[in-house]
């Protein structure tokens, strides 16, 4: 599977707590002093939700006496976005170097590090940003010398969608790339749906008659163009863990076509529906899914809960998709008039329900933080609650793309409450004995 080029082989130690802790009293200063090098950096871009970054190394030095380092702290407003990683001695173009903290949390053991005059110890981050825009941080260090050097950290969190049109064709906006459509291709059937790799650096197409596309960095794992289907094939869903490959497929009632490292948790297609089957979600754990009906009624397969529906409820516009949260513990369903029914922990950010629409409302994607959501309308206008608007159809004035299905975002879900080997972060209580406001230990 084809990636942007990052650095190999990285260690994505987990070197947060488990729990937040008190900072120890400060030591007593010597007389040595410590500095920290560059004085800032910019990691410059990168996509929020990304698991993989270029590290930038800061190297601290002791001069004048032995300075006892005990933490090294990260504090300011995005201090979960620049991950502290420990490189493989196997990596080229990283110099081995002794770290500024204790490299085997694990262990349970608190180690000190104590530098000689002259002598250095390092500190590795990688940006992952949790947020659109400017992302900054202070990266300073707890120890006895005469005084508190500080170094800053900055980054730019990026997003973006795709959406796709019946012919094939595919638009790009905010940082997503495009990667190619089938706007030059006469089909067999129309497209009926649009999922993104968990980078968000390739996407797929699903026809209604089961076919499969694979753009960018996708990989055609198999299809059902050319199977017999009982049903057409309605939409599908791309595998949120970026160390997964593989997409579902689903059908209007409800059967359900996993392929790659996709795997079947159940359907419904043996099941009578009272309204077909009109698209699906994945958890987040890729342990399971939903589908959701015309009249707005769940069904829940794996680890994936059931939350709520609006299956008994009178609809002014019935269902056309859903989107769950990134901790997998609720969903949205949205309606063909821009009604949002919110389920579980998601929020309600705002709708069209009680706006005249140029064009009916066909799908919707939710920010990766599931603090906002857009909706993306037939003629490819786009709604943004509380999500950042990079563009659409009509204000971009992009011509060819007929009859929008369905809306992809770059970006993948980002639980900030799982703490993952993968380079995911968890939140970490502010501590501020003795130290700014907002600095929080980062390394045990």
């Amino acid at each position: 599977m084809r990636r942007r080029k990052r650095w190999a082989g990285l260690v994505a130690t987990a070197l947060l707590a488990t729990a937040a802790w008190l900072v120890p009293a400060t030591p007593a200063h010597a007389a040595g002093t410590l500095s920290i090098s560059p004085g800032s950096t910019d990691f410059g871009e990168e996509r929020v939700g990304t698991t993989f970054g270029e590290v930038r190394r800061f190297t601290v030095t002791a001069t004048g006496e032995p300075v006892i380092i005990e933490d090294v702290l990260l504090g300011g407003d995005a201090q979960l976005d620049f991950f502290p990683v420990v490189i493989d001695e196997n990596d080229d173009g990283i110099p081995d170097a002794t770290y500024c903290y204790d490299t085997d949390p694990a262990d349970g053991i608190d180690t000190d590090v104590t530098l000689a005059p002259g002598q250095r110890c390092v500190v590795d981050f990688i940006f992952v940003p949790t947020r659109f825009g400017a992302r900054n941080a202070v990266l300073a260090v707890d120890s006895n010398a005469a005084n508190d050097p500080t170094a800053g950290l900055t980054g730019e969190g990026t997003t973006g969608y795709y959406i796709a049109g019946t012919l094939g064709q595919v638009a790009a906006f905010g940082d997503a790339l495009d990667f190619g459509d089938l706007s030059e291709l006469d089909l067999n059937a129309p497209i009926v749906g649009i999922a993104t790799t968990a980078d968000g650096d390739g996407y797929w197409l699903t026809g209604r008659d089961g076919g499969i596309f694979a753009f960018g960095n996708a990989d055609f794992a198999g299809s059902m163009g050319g199977v017999r289907l009982n049903q057409p094939i309605v939409g599908m869903a791309g595998l949120p863990d970026p160390f997964a490959e593989g997409y579902y497929q689903v059908a209007a009632d409800g059967g359900i076509f996993a392929w790659g490292d996709a795997e079947f948790h159940g359907s419904t297609g043996n099941i009578r529906l009272n309204q077909p089957i009109v698209g699906m979600a994945v958890h987040p754990s890729n342990e399971g899914y939903w589908l959701v009906a015309r009249d707005g009624g769940v069904f829940a397969f794996g680890e994936a809960g059931f939350h709520g529906s609006t299956g008994n409820i009178r609809l002014n516009q019935p269902i056309v998709g859903m989107t769950p949260t990134p901790s997998g513990e609720g969903y949205w369903l949205v309606a063909r008039d821009g009604g949002i029914f919110a389920f579980g922990d998601a929020d309600f950010h705002g709708s069209t329900g009680n706006i005249r629409l140029n064009s009916p409302i066909t799908g919707m994607a939710s920010t990766p933080l599931g603090d906002g959501y857009w909706m993306v309308a037939q003629d490819g206008g786009i709604f943004a609650f509380d999500a950042t608007f990079h563009g659409s159809l009509p204000s971009s004035g992009i011509t060819g793309v007929n009859d929008v299905v369905g809306i992809a975002p770059t970006a993948p879900p980002l639980d900030l409450g799982v703490l993952a080997a993968g380079g995911k972060a968890r939140p970490v209580r502010p501590s501020a004995d003795g130290f700014p406001a907002g600095v929080v230990t980062r390394s045990r």
